[in-house]
């Protein structure tokens, strides 16, 4: 069965059969390619007045246009998203992390373990940490942790060729 002009499938091959041309974002001429254009049109843009551009797929995930169960809206050839990000304040949600400590005890109460969420004294009779005074913890208790490095946020992937059908059936209208 001929695909109709337009049709992105996948492929497993490496090559790219006859008829079909990699969905890499190739800018092509409107005049050699006037039954693809007349489908696509400038959906994924254009290097000038005579020419259009392919779907770019490199390193990207078809998602259907429309609007999602979530209520996100799909627009046709919206491109979105990225292969790594950068965490950071903005991006994370909001939370808090709890510190209980154990206000200073004797020598003989003290724990020497860390258990629940607790920071032990030292089993010195030594006051670290008083209630009547101020609770806040030096700027140097807690620091960052992790790099600066962009994080990896791909899903798992198995790699194909995605490609659009330049010659065929010219799909019908409803």
């Amino acid at each position: 069965m001929d695909p109709f002009v337009g049709e992105v499938r996948l492929f497993p091959y490496n090559y790219i059969p006859s008829g079909w041309m990699r969905c890499d974002g190739t800018v092509l001429p409107i005049q050699t390619n006037a039954v693809l254009y007349a489908v696509i049109g400038l959906a994924y843009g254009s290097a000038g007045a005579n020419t259009f551009k392919l779907p770019n797929l490199n390193g990207r995930a078809a998602v259907g246009a429309g609007v999602s169960k979530t209520g996100t809206t799909w627009q046709l050839a919206q491109p979105t998203g990225a292969d790594t990000v950068q965490l950071n304040v903005n991006n994370l949600p909001q939370h808090n992390h709890g510190l209980n400590v154990i206000p200073s005890v004797t020598a003989s109460t003290a724990i020497n373990a860390p258990a629940n969420n607790v920071v032990p004294t030292q089993p010195t009779r030594v006051t670290l940490y008083n209630k009547a005074a101020d609770t806040s913890l030096s700027s140097e208790t807690l620091a960052p942790a992790g790099g600066s490095a962009p994080m990896n946020i791909m899903q798992p992937y198995q790699t194909l060729v995605y490609c659009i059908a330049v010659q065929g059936i010219y799909p019908p209208h409803p």
